[in-house]
């Protein structure tokens, strides 16, 4: 798997000091960029609107991806690795492209002392001999920008938005046990992490949601609780008539005679989602 097409493309530059206007906007054909921001930086994607972004954060810009960045600080530190390099070798990492990450400080310099040692055999007079190297170098700089990206606090928060996202848009076929597998979690150790950062389990979001195409269903059709139920993937209709009534605080009767005072039912539902599967509490 090619990394870098032609090694004279490579261009290194550690630690540089940019003054406090300094701003990059510019494309670079061809060509991927890795951005180490050492100081805190104001990150824009348009170079019109910035916010800002965390000292430690790493940025890899794919080929033509505008770049804007500046500080309203006296002065910041940035690191740069610009390269030829094959689409296909950054399918194999997690971290993403063209969005800004944090990293450890640890692993800030260790990927340093790696750019270091690239520049290093690029810029003396030993280059050619160990030419051979630096695709494995730079290798091993991903490698461990990845590692350090999987278990950082931006990597878990992606995740979990991500499987929040497969609760909302298909609550029926989705289960916290196959969420947790998919993290890679204990189901335990999920649902702790869901419930710290969205302040609610997996398994009563993802009963929410069926609740509310419960709710569709009978505002919006003229069905038996029994075809509602096998809709929403609940196999007891006493069980549906439960967390129904818990929730609504009107068993599903109630609520569509209540409804139905304010218009007549369609005989078409607004959702279907396939499977049978009682709501995970």
């Amino acid at each position: 798997m090619a990394i870098v097409d032609e090694l004279r493309n490579i261009f290194v530059l550690t630690n540089k000091i940019e003054d406090k206007n300094f701003s990059c906007v510019h494309e670079k054909a061809g060509h991927f960029v890795l951005v180490i921001f050492q100081s805190p930086v104001l990150f824009s994607y348009d170079a019109v609107n910035y916010f800002p972004v965390r000292k430690n954060s790493v940025i890899l810009y794919s080929p033509q991806q505008l770049q804007a960045y500046k500080s309203n600080d006296s002065y910041f530190l940035n690191s740069f690795l610009i390269l030829d390099a094959d689409y296909v070798f950054f399918n194999q990492f997690h971290f993403p492209l063209n969005k800004p990450f944090s990293l450890s400080q640890k692993a800030i310099d260790e990927a340093i002392v790696i750019l270091d040692g690239v520049s290093f055999i690029r810029n003396t007079d030993y280059f050619p001999e160990k030419r051979a190297q630096v695709p494995s170098i730079l290798r091993n700089l991903f490698e461990k920008i990845d590692q350090a990206y999987s278990s950082s606090s931006d990597s878990k928060i992606s995740l979990l938005y991500a499987l929040k996202e497969n609760i909302l848009n298909d609550p029926v076929g989705t289960t916290v046990s196959s969420l947790a597998l998919k993290a890679g979690y204990s189901k335990s150790y999920f649902c702790k992490l869901y419930r710290q950062h969205f302040g609610i389990s997996p398994g009563k979001e993802r009963q929410n949601q069926i609740v509310r195409l419960i709710r569709e269903y009978l505002e919006s059709t003229d069905y038996s609780l029994e075809t509602i139920a096998e809709l929403c993937g609940i196999s007891s209709l006493p069980f549906l008539i439960k967390i129904f009534k818990r929730s609504e605080g009107l068993t599903p009767h109630q609520y569509r005679l209540q409804k139905a005072q304010k218009g007549s039912p369609s005989k078409k539902p607004n959702s279907q989602f396939p499977g049978r599967q009682d709501p995970d509490a």
